[in-house]
């Protein structure tokens, strides 16, 4: 099916019908792409997946700016309508998709912007900058879309051998590289993200496919999952979101025992 640009890039509803209270935030979206990126776009989502390598940068571009119109949102818009925020990115791997590109593409757009943004809120949160997450993130910024989805995919350590690889080479490592230490020091090893065969994006033309079994996360895995949710959709005036209320409040009486269970201090407990 062939979408015009606004169709592309407009949220659905579940029937499949475009969700019109997006109708202006579409426009904007469009206007901030630019006429160069909005043609690239077009390019790609006509079918011509030759030119995807050159027009690599368009998707790139295209998930900055939902993010930058999403925060925004999130930012300064009446508080009854930040669920639009959420929305915006929650449906940005589905406008990747119908500009043209493969799911394994736009998964890996989308995994690199969300570690990026995880890094950003971790380094900027507090009184003051943390200097060294800012420097490593100005470190990934300079790294190809593949290499960060690799990097999104491996421990802390994982990530400290690859940045001491491109201090003794002085230039950044290969993405073969960069998925061999992976492999290594993977993020979860019970279960990492899935592979992804190579693409034709420029932005990951140097990737090499790799595989890997998927694992039944355990608790532990599960937890960490919650922790990371919880991070995410923490705010100041969360408590007067009358749609996350409706939607938490069934889970309430879990939701405080984890609560407890988090705040014990690990050296008290006792273990048989």
């Amino acid at each position: 099916m062939t979408y015009s640009i606004e169709q592309a890039l407009t949220p659905w509803n579940e029937d499949e019908t475009l969700d019109l209270r997006y109708s202006k935030t579409t426009q904007r979206l469009i206007e901030e792409l630019g006429t160069d990126a909005v043609n690239a776009l077009d390019a790609l989502r006509d079918g011509q997946l030759g030119l995807a390598q050159k027009h690599g940068w368009a998707a790139i571009k295209l998930v900055d700016v939902v993010y930058e119109i999403a925060d925004e949102i999130d930012k300064n818009e009446d508080h009854q309508y930040r669920w639009k925020s959420k929305r915006l990115k929650s449906q940005l791997q589905k406008f990747l998709e119908r500009n043209g590109l493969s799911r394994k593409q736009a998964t890996m757009l989308v995994q690199a912007k969300k570690f990026k943004e995880k890094l950003r809120f971790q380094a900027w949160s507090g009184r003051k900058p943390k200097v060294t997450l800012v420097a490593q993130l100005d470190w990934i910024e300079s790294l190809g879309v593949s290499a960060q989805y690799e990097l999104s995919r491996m421990s802390e350590e994982g990530i400290r051998k690859v940045h001491q690889l491109s201090k003794k080479k002085e230039t950044n490592p290969t993405v073969r590289e960069i998925e061999d230490i992976r492999k290594e020091y993977p993020k979860n090893p019970s279960k990492a993200l899935p592979p992804l065969q190579p693409t034709n994006l420029e932005i990951a033309a140097d990737d090499s496919s790799s595989t890997t079994e998927v694992v039944e996360p355990t608790k532990y895995d599960k937890a960490a999952q919650l922790r990371d949710l919880a991070i995410e959709l923490f705010t100041e005036d969360a408590w007067k979101d009358t749609q996350l209320i409706e939607i938490l409040s069934p889970a309430k009486d879990a939701l405080f025992s984890h609560a407890h269970v988090a705040s014990l201090p690990t050296q008290s407990l006792i273990t048989i």
